[in-house]
């Protein structure tokens, strides 16, 4: 699906923290540009209200790349570990994060893409972003997190919070029973 060429990488070691750092993405792909290194959660603001644990890092990796028909790509996977609520006991529930995002950079004026399904791609469709000359590489890491966290994370098996002290408290209707066999 890609052309195959020499790329012209820009790497980072997984310990180059990613945040702050922007790229031009249409240049980014025409040159085949590589960035790998981590976001850390306590960074990305907009999961602060998503996650019972704001500690840890994600790993990012960057990728760019021209099709065939020279449209500008960029491959995004972001790997590590969530501590996110679970909404049933309101506890710390782990979420693994891996995720492979394929987004088709639109130019300003470019027609935006219908959603379609790319052959060899099994069945799924890739997304399309703006393209942009200040693209914040946390704030995009950020939005695919965001967009690949389940609606209502829960624990497989969880008690409500409070379940032990209304077990142990005795029934008012169990003191009813007593009196109606009085």
């Amino acid at each position: 699906m890609f052309m195959s060429h020499e790329p012209a990488i820009q790497s980072l070691t997984h310990e180059t923290s990613l945040f702050g750092k922007t790229i031009d993405s249409i240049e980014f792909a025409r040159n085949c540009g590589q960035l790998t290194g981590y976001c850390a959660v306590a960074e990305l603001a907009r999961l602060q209200d998503l996650v019972g644990v704001n500690t840890g890092v994600v790993a990012v990796t960057v990728v760019g790349e021209l099709d065939e028909q020279r449209r500008p790509w960029l491959h995004l996977a972001v790997r590590g570990e969530l501590g996110l609520v679970c909404q049933r006991c309101l506890g710390v529930v782990s979420h693994t994060l891996e995720i492979e995002a394929h987004l088709r950079l639109i130019r300003t004026g470019e027609p935006w893409p219908e959603d379609e399904v790319d052959e060899g791609s099994e069945g799924q469709a890739d997304e399309a972003i703006a393209a942009d000359e200040g693209l914040l590489i946390s704030s995009l890491v950020e939005e695919e997190i965001i967009l690949s966290l389940p609606y209502a994370p829960m624990h497989e098996a969880c008690e409500l919070p409070g379940e032990d002290e209304l077990n142990r408290k005795a029934s008012p209707f169990a003191a009813l029973a007593v009196l109606k066999k009085h």
